[in-house]
């Protein structure tokens, strides 16, 4: 199996289009096979044992051949700096190609990251030191994700997007395409709802691959994160980045519809 690749915006880091992240607890031998697979993309969380297991079973001289992502909710300086120096400790690993600020919900909590004792700073000196190369941001206010990526400090922006909610098509994408931010994209399955088809929809009912595949047909999407709970999960959704693998126009379009649907009978 080849997987499909690309560079993640300016970082140039490249990666394979589905990374793995463990919240539904992926066995650590999964873990190692999806690696094996070329899944070199991984966001790792203190919480996930099975996904800290594969990694500290992994020989130092793989790492490099990794991209790991984690994280820390804090917007000072010190509470982030403890943060990252935990993880790290935790992890095994001896620093992060990303490191994400979490869930940025309003402006106030952008101008603390932002000022002179903020995150962001605390997280330059941390770059400089060699702990982490890249900085990126989480939000679910798709304007705010906007305004947060002009300000250029984020590397790469990890927002929602998928069939059923496509506001980031007009809403953050341009401003992401135009500034080079790196888009890797959570909630493709919408927690696997988007699965059960809508009362109105009376075609062939979308497949998990197909699902990640939609969010991946945006230009201004590079990777889309993928936590399955079993190896066979894990294999139905790497269809989605086979190499070759596209979705014809037809069934995108069948999926928009889709997608509306399901919109409109959540409403």
């Amino acid at each position: 199996m080849i997987l499909q690749r690309i560079k993640l915006g300016r970082t140039g880091l490249d990666v394979c289009r589905m990374g793995l992240a463990g919240g539904y607890g992926l066995p650590c031998k999964e873990v190692l096979r999806a690696i094996a697979l070329g899944v070199n993309y991984l966001w790792w969380d203190a919480a996930w044992g099975e996904m800290t297991a594969a990694l500290k079973s992994l020989p130092k001289r793989q790492r490099e051949q990794l991209v790991i992502a984690s994280g820390s909710d804090k917007r000072d300086e010190s509470g982030i700096r403890r943060d990252l120096e935990k993880a790290l400790s935790t992890s095994g690993t001896e620093y992060f190609d990303l490191f994400i600020a979490y869930y940025i919900d309003s402006e106030q909590e952008l101008k603390e990251l932002l000022s002179s004792h903020g995150g962001v700073k605390g997280l330059r000196k941390a770059q400089s030191e060699g702990l982490i190369r890249f900085l990126a941001f989480t939000a679910h206010n798709r304007k705010l994700a906007a305004k947060i990526a002009e300000t250029d400090e984020f590397d790469v922006a990890i927002v929602r997007y998928n069939a059923a909610h496509r506001g980031g098509e007009t809403e953050m994408f341009p401003t992401f395409q135009r500034v080079g931010c790196g888009v890797s994209i959570y909630t493709p399955l919408r927690w696997g709802e988007l699965l059960k088809p809508p009362s109105r929809w009376s075609g062939e009912p979308p497949k998990p691959h197909e699902l990640y595949r939609f969010v991946l047909e945006h230009p201004a999407v590079h990777t889309v994160w993928t936590a399955p709970k079993t190896g066979k999960q894990l294999d139905e959704n790497l269809k989605a980045v086979q190499e070759g693998f596209r979705l014809p126009p037809q069934r995108l379009d069948e999926l928009r519809v889709y997608g509306q649907l399901f919109r409109e009978e959540m409403a």
